[in-house]
């Protein structure tokens, strides 16, 4: 739940950064018409956004499903010894890669933890996300190099990512104690995004 800070202060939550990001994609997407590279920020805002969102959907209440498996084994130790009376600090938790959360949302993999379900997806769906997450890869990991890009494909890529982010919001626990008004602004650049994947 977001509080009311002081100006000099700003809170995000698992919620607010993935829904967040989906803002920053559309943002960046429209900006796309007045200046190309601006394809970079949308797309690593489009894979923070969709990375967020898996996020939320796999993790329950003990907040496990999207780690790495060594976090989860620490955590869950850590759970039983502070049953058993033993007073440890908590294990850093690590967030397992986003193809690894992929193929758990997907039911490739299992999800260690009772939350979301898993999401339905096309093979179109998952070569969408292979592309985006390979992109987003090198433009956060980018190496000595001169790299062009066909942009024309790209908004094949984000209607799928799309359809996926969709139906995690339609299968309405990720976001459950999401701001009401994010979603619905999530729901207007999906549904932006589908549609010129069609054009």
């Amino acid at each position: 739940m977001m509080t009311t800070l002081p100006e000099n202060y700003i809170e995000f939550d698992e919620y607010s950064d993935a829904l967040y990001s989906l803002r920053h994609a559309a943002f960046f997407c429209a900006e796309t018409a007045r200046d190309r590279t601006m394809w970079k920020w949308a797309i690593i805002a489009l894979h923070n956004a969709l990375q967020g969102a898996m996020i939320c959907h796999l993790s329950g209440t003990a907040g496990l499903g999207a780690l790495e498996k060594d976090s989860i084994k620490a955590a869950l130790d850590w759970h039983e010894g502070d049953r058993m009376g033993q007073s440890q600090p908590y294990p850093k938790e690590k967030v397992a890669p986003a193809n690894v959360l992929f193929k758990r949302l997907s039911g490739q993999a299992s999800t260690h933890e009772g939350a979301g379900g898993p999401i339905k997806t096309s093979k179109q769906e998952v070569s969408s996300f292979e592309r985006l997450h390979a992109l987003r890869n090198d433009f956060s990991h980018f190496t000595p190099k001169s790299w062009i890009i066909e942009t024309s494909g790209l908004a094949q890529i984000f209607g799928g990512i799309s359809q996926i982010l969709l139906r995690i919001l339609d299968a309405g626990f990720a976001f459950r104690h999401a701001d009401p008004a994010l979603i619905e602004e999530a729901r207007s650049c999906l549904a932006r995004f589908v549609a010129e994947a069609k054009t």
